[in-house]
């Protein structure tokens, strides 16, 4: 039905996922449609209260999975000090992040309710402070977060609902998750398990790029547009790996590339161990070739930093377990055909470049105009006092708190 709506593009289904979900862009904004549902009850009831814990009883687990992107996002509410503070400023983060091609959960980075329980933690510590200052206190704050097991990001204490069957959050049963950034309803579950090691290295050297940039703002030596600048992927890089999926009409092509996308962070892990390469990083934008023959292939790039000659056979046998292990996944749910095509190939940055002049532009998502976001974060002429405190969760933070 959304396929064939005029407004609606990049619809595809995720039926398999750990949460399934509908992903679409409507009138250009991003759209994720999750679905739940409730066997055990006649009637939905008005009104109908998903963040009472008791309303999961009987649900199957994907149902559960799917309300905790709604029953999150409507915890956080309910736990920041001013929501209007908090989503000027969530605004303008996952902004930055799109920018800074550091949001997407699939991809190993952070999701939106990821950047929200970032944000909300940052209103709960300063809530007095106001955009502009939430926006410097984010950065500051986790640039120097203690990344580890033992100090996760939690808006309020986890706890313990043994008639749902479900403990409070517990590091030990989770000791390889490299972020913790823990949903506030229940089940207590990591929002940012995707998270790799080459994508930790890249987000901590996000933030505090982003934290060198939002002093050099508050210090009057920058314009918040600075904040805002687009990463430069492809000059970034000398050396690539390119993914290419391809199948034979839209039904199937659908399906095929929101598998392939989800193993992309695997081929990230295999392309980690190899001792060539120093750091990789994914390009989150995705890529369509403009010709009408190919209406039905994607690309994905993949740029990486070589520490001494590099090696193409190490690089193959990375390539077919990738393929293997997403051929092998499409076959375990059953919808993988023939005609579905996936290849990774090495290319350096000439053959990219050729790459990108082979059609006459890759469709690339349009972003938010910052300068509205912009204006918003301008200080205020109020007072202000340099404040030092600890987070409760160890992680010191010195920024500039309007009172």
């Amino acid at each position: 039905m959304l396929q064939h709506e005029y407004n609606v593009k990049e619809c595809t289904a995720a039926r398999n996922a750990f949460v399934p979900v509908i992903r679409a862009t409507v009138d250009n904004v991003e759209v994720d449609i999750v679905f739940a549902e409730f066997r055990s009850i006649a009637t939905i009831p008005d009104p109908f209260e998903l963040r009472d814990d008791n309303m999961l009883e009987g649900l199957d687990e994907k149902s559960v999975r799917s309300l905790n992107w709604w029953r999150a996002n409507e915890e956080i509410i309910h736990l920041v000090p001013d929501v209007e503070n908090f989503r000027n400023t969530l605004r303008a983060i996952i902004i930055w992040a799109k920018r800074r091609q550091i949001y997407s959960s699939s991809l190993g980075f952070l999701g939106g309710v990821s950047y929200a329980i970032l944000v909300a933690k940052i209103c709960q510590l300063y809530p007095l402070a106001l955009p502009s200052t939430l926006v410097k206190a984010f950065f500051e704050v986790f640039s120097q977060w203690e990344w580890s097991y033992e100090c996760p990001v939690r808006l309020k204490p986890s706890v313990e609902n043994r008639a749902l069957g479900e403990l409070a959050w517990d590091f030990i049963r989770n000791p390889k998750d490299l972020m913790q950034i823990i949903y506030p309803i229940h089940p207590h579950g990591n929002s940012s398990f995707n998270v790799n090691m080459s994508s930790l290295k890249i987000l901590k050297k996000e933030f505090k790029s982003g934290y060198k940039v939002v002093s050099e703002i508050h210090n009057n030596e920058a314009c918040w547009s600075k904040l805002f600048e687009e990463v430069n992927f492809f000059e970034e890089f000398q050396h690539f790996v390119v993914v290419t999926a391809r199948a034979a009409d839209d039904r199937r092509f659908r399906r095929w590339i929101g598998m392939v996308q989800s193993k992309i962070r695997i081929l990230v892990g295999f392309l980690d161990s190899c001792e060539d390469i120093s750091s990789i990083r994914v390009n989150t934008e995705h890529f369509s070739p403009g010709s009408e023959t190919d209406n039905f292939v994607r690309r994905w790039f993949l740029g990486f930093v070589i520490r001494r000659r590099l090696r193409l056979n190490d690089l193959k046998s990375h390539f077919k377990n990738f393929r293997s292990n997403t051929v092998g996944a499409a076959k375990h749910f059953s919808f993988y055909q023939e005609d579905m095509e996936l290849e990774a190939v090495y290319a350096d940055r000439k053959q990219v470049e050729e790459m990108k002049k082979e059609q006459s532009q890759f469709e690339i998502p349009i972003l938010p105009n910052t300068s509205a976001y912009c204006a918003d974060l301008q200080p205020t002429a109020s007072s202000s006092a340099e404040t030092t405190r600890q987070c409760d969760d160890g992680a010191p933070a010195k920024v500039r708190k309007t009172e």
